[in-house]
């Protein structure tokens, strides 16, 4: 058993590369197998959001605090509010992010591959497709 302390835990701002806005991530714990899980807490400002991405062996998130969305490529983009929880099928194009004018935060699992990448990121989500209103297909 290992125990980690929160204040053990750093926080570091999002990579560009990853987020279009300004969102934070704290690794909350890394297993040790072959293909380890990675559980972190992820805190997005107002309008903050992923870019398209998908991860190998899926995700799942669990929406703590705030108000967000989700859209998995095609469909419509969800709301996310404290509670909801989301599984993401492996290879899942989809994007997750705060709603306009509110903070959102979740907790986000998901594993590693051979190679030990969690996610392959894509293009950012175009401000058009971010302001569709929920339930809105593209």
């Amino acid at each position: 058993m290992r125990l980690k302390h929160t204040e053990d835990q750093s926080t570091q701002k999002g990579s560009s590369e990853s987020f279009s806005g300004t969102a934070w991530q704290q690794t909350l714990a890394v297993g040790e197998d072959r293909n380890p899980l990675h559980v972190a807490r992820v805190t997005f400002e107002p309008g903050a959001r992923t870019v398209w991405h998908a991860h190998p062996h899926g995700q799942i998130l669990i929406a703590t605090a705030g108000v967000g969305r989700i859209q998995s490529a095609g469909g419509p983009v969800l709301p996310l509010l404290p509670g909801d929880s989301v599984v993401i099928a492996p290879d899942e194009k989809h994007w997750h992010g705060a709603a306009p004018e509110q903070l959102f935060i979740h907790t986000s699992i998901q594993a590693a591959d051979d190679r030990g990448q969690q996610a392959t990121w894509m293009e950012p989500v175009s401000d058009q497709d971010y302001a569709r209103a929920p339930g809105v297909v593209a």
